[in-house]
């Protein structure tokens, strides 16, 4: 009996350990809700400048500056701008965007806009019931994607900041030309600043590393290097998605390149990855062209 009655009691001390951890975990949604939604007023953050982004450009490359951009867009996007993006725009001829932003905190927003709305004249409503009913579908749909998005977009322009800092510290920065379709960024006062090269669709083809002059290999078994790379990354050229990997099975890896090609791509990219840590897409393309490497028997 007693064990039966010390069986049940850890039983019920469990049920209860559950439900506080699923209230903690529901009440840390909720807050995390509502800092994003007071966030994300929009327009908030100014752009670049030209030296921000030469310094930005000489950490980490083209492809540091274009994730700046589009952290910078997704920051900057208002909530008026989620509703007319969703076509929810009939929810502000019913209610205001204050009580609207207000429920883009709370953790049940369907409950939250309806009861916003059924505040409003009664009138619009029966007039717009069924525009409206299906608005607050397409925010309920909609909302997660935005609020991450805003609170990617201001991790982005964190740590974008940060590198402009390093760099105004770090660097003695001179920006020229290397022919016409090259770019060069060179800190020729301080050897940790990266040296490298990019062609005119903004790749990096070379980097000056203490080892000497890497160069992204021209031709490739495959193709060139840019037709080979962009069938290893997606076709998405210098933005690649970090959710491509783990994606693709080895019949479609062994199409997009040969084992010696993604090994001789992945061999510039970890020099990339060493000689600018803060280049975004280095990381990625190493790891793509590992699956390649690893769909071929490793």
């Amino acid at each position: 009996m007693a064990a039966f009655e010390n069986a049940r009691e850890h039983a019920v001390e469990a049920l209860r350990s559950a439900e506080r951890a699923e209230a903690a975990a529901r009440e840390e949604e909720r807050k995390h809700r509502e800092e994003a939604a007071k966030q994300s007023g929009g327009g908030d953050h100014p752009d670049l400048t030209s030296e921000e982004e030469r310094l930005l450009y000489s950490m980490g490359g083209p492809d540091l500056v274009q994730e700046y951009r589009e952290g910078l867009a997704g920051a900057n996007k208002s909530i008026l701008q989620f509703l007319k993006e969703v076509g929810a725009e009939v929810l502000l001829e019913v209610t205001g965007i204050n009580d609207l932003k207000k429920c883009f905190g709370e953790g049940n927003i369907a409950s939250c806009v309806w009861t916003v709305v059924n505040a409003a004249s009664l009138v619009l409503i029966i007039a717009k019931l069924p525009s409206v009913a299906a608005a607050i579908g397409r925010v309920i749909g909609g909302v997660a994607k935005f609020l991450e998005g805003t609170s990617w977009g201001r991790r982005i322009l964190e740590n974008g900041r940060r590198v402009i800092g390093e760099a105004r510290v770090a660097c003695s920065l001179t920006m020229g030309t290397a022919g016409n379709s090259h770019l060069f960024a060179t800190a020729s006062a301080n050897p940790t600043c990266p040296r490298f090269s990019v062609d005119s669709n903004g790749e990096i083809v070379d980097l000056v590393t203490p080892k000497g002059r890497i160069e992204l290999p021209k031709n490739l078994d495959g193709g060139t290097a840019q037709e080979v790379g962009n069938r290893i990354w997606g076709g998405h050229g210098p933005k690649i998605p970090r959710e491509l990997i783990g994606k693709r099975g080895p019949e479609e890896l062994r199409r997009a390149a040969t084992k010696q090609d993604a090994q001789r791509l992945q061999d510039f990219y970890r020099w990339v990855e060493i000689n600018m840590p803060n280049n975004p897409t280095a990381p990625s393309r190493v790891k793509l062209c590992q699956e390649v490497i690893d769909a071929w028997g490793g």
